[in-house]
């Protein structure tokens, strides 16, 4: 009861010392008649004055707040932090850390596992000879020595294993002091070489930078929240596999051992197998299906191994191996199943039938519908969070919202707020120009023409063919220039700029009347100066985000240039200018606008690229931590060198080779090659990477990507549309 009288009190209070005359009801007076005004002066003076009233007032409140607040404190005579808590707490001492992590990350991913320790380069002459390495190792000092350093002073602050707050009561606080006590193997007395492989724990440093975006904690805290549901699946897919283990391995072991032998053939050793004939399986015992070896062959059983040994139910792990290639989809048939049916017969196609559609197309799925109802659930969360704050925030912040969200559409619509009657006669002809329909259908027919001619061209034209198409496009680009200028009077330079197709159009016709006159000035190429300076120009001049399209094109195009392509009406590479006309193509955007469905699928795909940026983070991410755990447990290992053509360009002896292989992987490619070039590379345990970064980044990570467009398909009738 006393705890209701203080606030009643206080709230009394606050509305003594009010500023005389104010109430929300002025406010709300003001932009009424703000809004009935015919003088578009004195309505932007009165929303103006309004706004300025309700800034007053809110510093006002806040400031009241934060006095009562701090007297509050002193009444009830709160603890006064300690100087580890203030340190702890201090948002600079988390950026510091962070940027720590940064520069360890950078290098994480140049350091050479193999050139690790003082030791280490004194035995290797690659890395005794090189300097570089030796920098590394003192900025592992100081890295080591940072971190400790935080992991000390977090310990203090808050306990380190004692009370409710307690250090080591916080899983992330576990990773950091794993992450730190594993920093010290490489100097441990002697070899160490028992622990060294404990050094790949510093890959998962960089997951502390999750807690420096926000936008990446909503997905982790998907995938966390959606784990209970996902050991579900986990647990419907570990029976999937070990029941189709189990009845590959009663079903083929031994069944690929059978290989083709010339008849006069007196021993089973492989070299009696003819050189184009060793992979191939076949069946001593004929039947429907089964490879026939032919005239003057005869198939015998022997100590043979099917696709140089990867393919084999002899055993429960191979077994296990070969049902998660079968059901990832990648090459389970031409590395298994083909080689099964050569050596048993029509009725394999039964068993992979069978596994494709339950643990495929069923339990696979599953992972997709899990993670996609959680997103959900989340996004559903957080926004009655948001609707639940702004209720019980003050009618103050809704007025002031009020004011502010009309400002903005003023100035957005600045076209709307002066009468039809006072604008200028060009004005409204042009106006009434972009409004016709046929006017609109006029432009897209010159875009199909666009289209058409762009699609004319081919190598080895002749010089009177491709003259004629430069004249359609020189035709085509002062259409689309017309169109622009007319636009501009009808809209004005805001109006039109403000929007995302008419800033694209924009954007292509300056480039199309660049490349004109470029090309009639006789200039064929740019300098490298002159192409990185337009890239940069696009960069930090063009915000909307299919404009990055063109910064992309023409980065690729300045790679082109430097690797010394060439160009001619007869192809061969691409010229310095040709980059600006394949902008024109972007033209068929325009398109999107008269489909309906297209249109909304667009401004779905556009409303998502929040989500998907803060999703492509995270995947980066992950594919950075893998990549460092690639090197630490590859890097340097003889099996991938470039003599060895099995493991050419997918190993991971450098930050660039590391990247692109688990990309490969990551998109389903022969990754399953991978897992048995690293098997002979350093043992069977290997494959315990290749599955965890399959799990985490193909089944988890772009499942996730799925939740995100998903959930904003549903979501496709809330908010406005972006074109």
């Amino acid at each position: 009861m006393m705890e209701l009288a203080d606030q009643e009190r206080w709230a009394a209070e606050q509305d003594l010392q009010s500023p005389k005359g104010w109430s929300y009801k002025d406010l709300a007076e003001d932009s009424n008649a703000s809004l009935a005004s015919g003088s578009q002066m004195q309505r932007t003076h009165s929303n103006f004055s309004a706004i300025s009233r309700a800034t007053s007032v809110a510093t006002s409140l806040i400031s009241r707040t934060h006095s009562t607040f701090l007297q509050k404190h002193k009444k009830f005579g709160l603890k006064r932090k300690s100087l580890w808590d203030k340190i702890v707490e201090n948002p600079w001492f988390n950026r510091l850390v962070l940027a720590i992590i940064m520069a360890n990350c950078v290098f994480l991913a140049i350091a050479n596992p193999q050139c690790d320790t003082e030791v280490e380069i004194a035995n290797n002459p690659e890395c005794a000879g090189n300097p570089k390495w030796q920098r590394i190792i003192d900025a592992n000092y100081f890295f080591t020595a940072a971190f400790s350093i935080e992991v000390v002073v977090q310990a203090i602050a808050k306990n380190f294993i004692i009370g409710p707050n307690a250090y080591l009561k916080n899983g992330w606080s576990w990773l950091d002091f794993i992450t730190t006590l594993t920093s010290y193997t490489p100097y441990l007395p002697g070899n160490a070489t028992d622990v060294s492989s404990l050094r790949a724990f510093r890959a998962l440093r960089p997951l502390r930078t999750l807690s420096a975006h926000p936008g990446i904690r909503l997905l982790v805290s998907t995938l966390i929240s959606a784990i209970p549901l996902l050991l579900d699946v986990v647990l419907l897919l570990t029976w999937v596999f070990f029941v189709f283990g189990i009845i590959g391995m009663q079903l083929f072991m031994g069944r690929l051992l059978g290989r083709c032998h010339p008849l006069n053939t007196s021993t089973l050793q492989p070299e009696a197998v003819p050189e184009n004939m060793t992979d191939q399986v076949c069946n001593p015992v004929q039947s429907s299906g089964t490879y026939n070896c032919g005239d003057g062959y005869v198939c015998l059983n022997g100590d043979y191994e099917a696709f140089y040994g990867d393919v084999s139910f002899d055993n429960i792990g191979r077994a296990l191996l070969q049902v998660l290639q079968v059901v990832s989809l990648e090459s389970w048939s031409t590395t298994q199943m083909y080689y099964l049916l050569d050596g048993i017969g029509n009725v394999v196609f039964i068993y992979y039938f069978c596994l494709i559609v339950i643990g495929t197309y069923f339990a696979l799925n599953l992972l997709v519908a899990v993670i996609s109802a959680k997103f959900a659930q989340l996004h559903v969360d957080s926004q009655k969070a948001i609707l639940a704050r702004d209720r019980a925030a003050p009618n103050m912040s809704a007025n002031v919202r009020f004011y502010i969200e009309f400002l903005v559409s003023m100035l957005l619509k600045r076209e709307d707020l002066v009468p039809w009657a006072e604008q200028s006669y060009p004005r409204r002809v042009a106006r009434r120009i972009v409004d016709d329909p046929w006017f609109n259908r006029f432009v897209m027919s010159i875009v199909l023409v666009n289209i058409v001619i762009m699609a004319l061209y081919h190598a080895d034209m002749s010089d009177g063919f491709a003259d004629a198409l430069e004249t359609t496009n020189l035709v085509l680009t002062i259409l689309f220039t017309i169109e622009m200028v007319i636009k501009h009077a009808a809209l004005g330079i805001l109006g039109y700029w403000s929007n995302g197709f008419n800033a694209l159009d924009g954007i292509i016709v300056i480039a199309s009347l660049v490349d004109l006159g470029l090309q009639y000035s006789g200039i064929t190429t740019f300098t490298p100066t002159v192409k990185c300076t337009f890239t940069l120009t696009l960069t930090f001049t063009l915000v909307n985000v299919l404009d990055s399209i063109i910064v992309i094109a023409s980065l690729v195009e300045l790679g082109l240039q430097n690797s010394g392509t060439s160009n001619s009406h007869g192809g061969g590479g691409v010229s310095s200018l040709r980059v600006l006309r394949l902008l024109r193509v972007l033209r068929s955007l325009k398109l999107l606008r008269q489909v309906e469905g297209l249109n909304k699928i667009v401004n779905v795909v556009l409303k998502s690229m929040v989500a998907l940026r803060d999703f492509m983070l995270l995947l980066l991410l992950f594919i950075f931590i893998f990549m460092v755990l690639g090197i630490q447990l590859f890097g340097g290992n003889s099996y991938y060198t470039p003599a060895n053509t099995a493991t050419w360009r997918k190993g991971f002896a450098s930050f660039y080779e590391s990247f692109y292989t688990l990309f490969e992987a990551l998109t389903g490619e022969s990754w399953t090659g991978n897992i048995w070039n690293s098997m002979a590379a350093v043992g069977p345990a290997a494959c315990l990477f290749w599955i965890a970064w399959d799990i985490i980044g193909h089944k988890i990570l772009l499942n996730l990507f799925l939740a995100i467009l998903i959930n904003n398909f549903q979501d496709q009738e809330v908010g406005p549309q972006l074109f």
